[in-house]
């Protein structure tokens, strides 16, 4: 007997991949496999791109006649098609997890107050750890800027790129292509600096590796998330359950209650039609299936796996 959520909402998927055990000790689910694979296929060909065009202006637009200069041109060229081809080819792959994707954009245009202020506070709290910095979501401001600069800039990069290699309108294309880069470097420079260097945040690197990021680190740094996600609330939040029957709905006390009714083979039974459920139909959804999972496994000593429909 299997929950099948009607409602799927994007906010219940960061909590577990479907089908997937329990994460390791320690450890929550950050980034599925579709938002790991849609980020280095952004990522590594980007990087490759910017890199060969530092070395195009400043190495060889001084000296065109240097050795080498062709073969940095070309992987300059060859990065760029990459760049448009992996994203596409990614979200091909990841086609059933658009939602998620959709929500992760949500999130990096959704601004707050809180955001305003983490981003203004942010330079003070890395100096001093006196400084308090207000709770983040799925992603702080700096995250979001840098998610925001991408969607603006990346058609741009592309068509640009494209028309830099037509006659006539080459040098203007190019200009703007240079200017785009020049605007994206320190935020670029930055996200690479926190993510590789920084003590404190470099631990999140995991997460667009693995998956998996420390659970402490996590709740730490992006504790709304964490509470919405992982936290007790989503244990202990009501469930409405539809008999496949009479169609009637009925609720349960809390998600771990219909969880443990599930695993443990206990009976449950319609109030309305008195007919056995055994296919559940689910009308609300918790924050997170693995926070529940973890409970079960606590109290049983098993690890249950979980599915979605």
């Amino acid at each position: 007997m299997q929950p099948t959520l009607e409602n799927g909402k994007p906010d219940a998927a960061p909590g577990g991949e479907t089908g997937a055990m329990l994460p390791p000790e320690g450890k929550v689910l950050r980034f599925r496999e579709s938002e790991r694979l849609m980020h280095w296929a952004i990522a590594v060909p980007f990087l490759v791109c910017f890199g060969t065009a530092l070395i195009l202006v400043f190495v060889y637009n001084p000296a065109p006649n240097r050795p080498l200069r062709a073969l940095f041109s070309w992987t300059h060229r060859i990065s760029g098609i990459c760049f448009i081809l992996f994203p596409m080819l990614a979200a091909f792959r990841a086609r059933r997890d658009l939602r998620i994707h959709l929500y992760n954009i949500k999130q990096a245009w959704l601004w707050t107050f809180g955001d305003v202020k983490w981003l203004s506070l942010m330079g003070l709290a890395a100096i001093s750890s006196k400084i308090p910095l207000p709770e983040q979501g799925k992603f702080n401001a700096a995250e979001k800027l840098n998610f925001m600069m991408l969607m603006t800039t990346y058609p741009l990069f592309i068509l640009t790129g494209v028309l830099v290699w037509l006659p006539g309108i080459a040098f203007y294309s190019w200009i703007l292509h240079f200017g785009m880069a020049v605007i994206a470097a320190p935020l670029l420079a930055g996200h690479i600096f926190m993510a590789t260097l920084n003590p404190g945040t470099r631990v999140g690197l995991q997460g667009m590796v693995t998956g998996y990021v420390d659970r402490q680190w996590a709740k730490h740094h992006y504790s709304r998330w964490y509470r919405e996600h992982f936290g007790k609330e989503s244990l202990e939040a009501p469930v409405r359950v539809r008999c496949p029957s009479c169609q009637l709905e009925q609720e349960l006390v809390s998600w771990a209650q219909l969880l443990r009714t599930i695993y443990e083979g206990q009976p449950l039974v319609c109030t309305g039609c008195a007919a056995p459920i055994e296919a559940l139909s689910v009308t609300s959804e918790p924050r997170s299936l693995d926070s529940l999972l973890r409970t079960l496994e606590r109290s049983s000593g098993t690890r249950p796996e979980a599915t979605e429909t």
